[in-house]
């Protein structure tokens, strides 16, 4: 703790492997989300502890994501400075936005418990998500896009890393963000892409030289040459 250069890439690592971990676990544990929202909790009630854990698990992985994504930032700061910056400052509006979602999916995964009131919260639910609060819902969705496309690119061109990483980042966006809608299946293949993605940056991360990670030092990234 005393050093910070050390913390920092213990942060980095340890962020990307929770989010990793985390955003796996609660993928795997959400219960189906009907159009309807009577049938909506319904579903949450019947996933038990599932559906509980689900939503506790989204609410931690944004910490995890933090780390996970400024550590990304870290990486390209020197050879890719105006990605990094852009990717981390959106990536954090995407991660704040989650953060305060979450919070609506914990009260959810209350009200569901309470099938007595179920229709009186049904109707709750849709007026929230009606209103002009899911303006956070939507800086989840938009900054997480952006932030993680912007700094894929910056892992791409900089070359801090294999390319095969931020290829899979790219898929994991095009799979989570536009095959959801078409198959249920590639929730899993979204999942395994960005797991694979930040584990292999997680492993990088933790075998950086200890200099990359001082404040002012030309950090390396990593063993790969600049690109021309």
């Amino acid at each position: 703790m005393k050093d910070a250069a050390t913390f920092r890439r213990t942060a980095a690592a340890i962020g990307l492997a929770g989010a990793v971990i985390t955003s796996t676990a609660w993928t795997l544990l959400e219960p189906p989300f009907p159009a309807d929202y009577g049938e909506r909790l319904a579903a949450i009630d019947a996933g038990g502890a599932g559906a509980t854990a689900s939503a506790v698990l989204f609410a931690v992985s944004q910490v995890f994501m933090l780390a996970a994504v400024l550590g990304i930032a870290h990486l390209i700061r020197n050879r890719a400075p105006l990605l990094s910056n852009l990717g981390a400052t959106l990536s954090v509006i995407g991660v704040l936005g989650h953060a305060v979602f979450a919070g609506s999916m914990l009260m959810t995964v209350t009200m569901a418990a309470d099938a007595a009131h179920r229709e009186l919260y049904a109707g709750l639910i849709e007026d929230f998500e009606s209103s002009p609060m899911m303006i956070f819902a939507a800086c989840g969705l938009l900054g997480t896009v952006l932030g993680l496309l912007l700094l894929s690119i910056g892992l791409f061109r900089s070359r801090v890393v294999p390319r095969w990483i931020p290829a899979l980042l790219w898929a994991f966006l095009v799979i989570e963000f536009v095959g959801t809608a078409l198959s249920d299946f590639a929730t899993y293949a979204a999942v395994l892409s960005l797991a694979i993605a930040f584990g292999a940056l997680a492993l990088h991360v933790w075998q950086t030289p200890r200099d990359d990670w001082e404040v002012g030092h030309p950090a390396s990234g990593g063993r790969l040459p600049a690109p021309a």
